[in-house]
């Protein structure tokens, strides 16, 4: 049974430190990936989401990044190391679930210590009113534990979202907009256009199917505990096969990159020629004016 959730992580992930930190990476990541990270020292989530880049490491010669270099990139005839690009987005997505995390429980953390200091106010005023007293002592028992309030605000908030079909679609559209992003220079996938989604749901079961523009048709296997879809089998159809659609959107954005290339030069040649066109027109002007004179 899995213990983490990247798209429902608890607080206390948060405060994961060296093998249970490395735990964390193996179940959502993998083996290759905990061992990138823990070679350079990197042994709680604090110190992994403040790294700026993971894989610098392996610019460095040596028989311990070499191990390393061997089961985490390709290597090409010139010699050059290339990243998987698997193990890239794997760390990738579980950085930026754990930077999400880190800035909702910040704020999470503020609004907390905002009402504890409201309540305390309230608590240590007086009033020698009978009806001020019960009055008082009323706000007194509603706001004694705050923090609970606000967590069980937040658990509620979490179960409505997820109760329509129309939420599990904009979730899915989402996560494969963010995957675009790091796939393709310029193209965000978008449902009906580069794939069809359909979600449905038979009483408390979820299905979602999604039919690639390429053909290929794909079903999302769906999280019993949570109600959330994992995304990899079509991530994956994305990065390692063939797709008919991935191919045209890459010529797609190299005509673009082309064309646009082609543009600024044109622009450029066309700067050159008026400005030589110029300096000739007045140096016959000058050369005119030298004869008459």
């Amino acid at each position: 049974m899995a213990k983490y959730d990247l798209y429902n992580l608890s607080d206390s992930v948060l405060f994961l430190s060296k093998e249970d930190f490395y735990d964390l990476i193996i179940e959502i990541c993998g083996e290759t990936e905990a061992n990138l990270i823990r070679i350079q020292g990197i042994q709680n989530v604090q110190s992994f989401i403040r790294c700026k880049d993971y894989f610098q490491i392996l610019n460095i010669d040596c028989e311990e990044v070499d191990k390393l270099k061997s089961v985490a990139c390709f290597q090409s005839r010139n010699g050059d190391y290339v990243v998987k690009q698997g193990i890239k987005l794997n760390l990738d997505n579980l950085a930026d679930a754990l930077k999400t995390k880190h800035e909702k429980f910040k704020k999470q953390k503020k609004n907390s210590t905002r009402s504890s200091s409201n309540s305390n106010n309230q608590t240590s005023c007086s009033n020698d009113n009978d009806i001020s007293l019960r009055q008082k002592s009323n706000e007194t028992t509603e706001n004694t534990n705050p923090s609970s309030n606000i967590s069980s605000c937040t658990i509620d908030s979490s179960q409505l979202n997820w109760k329509s079909v129309h939420d599990h679609i904009q979730f899915i559209q989402d996560l494969i907009e963010k995957f675009s992003q790091k796939i393709f220079h310029s193209t965000i996938l978008k449902n009906d256009q580069h794939y069809n989604l359909t979600v449905t749901q038979d009483n408390s079961n979820l299905k979602a199917l999604i039919k690639c523009q390429c053909g290929a048709k794909l079903v999302l296997p769906c999280r019993s505990k949570t109600k959330t879809f994992v995304l990899s089998n079509y991530y994956a159809h994305l990065t390692t096969t063939n797709c008919y659609m991935v191919d045209c959107v890459n010529k797609e954005e190299k005509k673009n990159k082309k064309e646009i290339q082609q543009s600024s030069s044109n622009s450029i040649s066309r700067k050159r020629t008026n400005e030589l066109i110029n300096s000739s027109e007045t140096d016959t002007s000058l050369n005119k004016k030298q004869k008459k004179n």
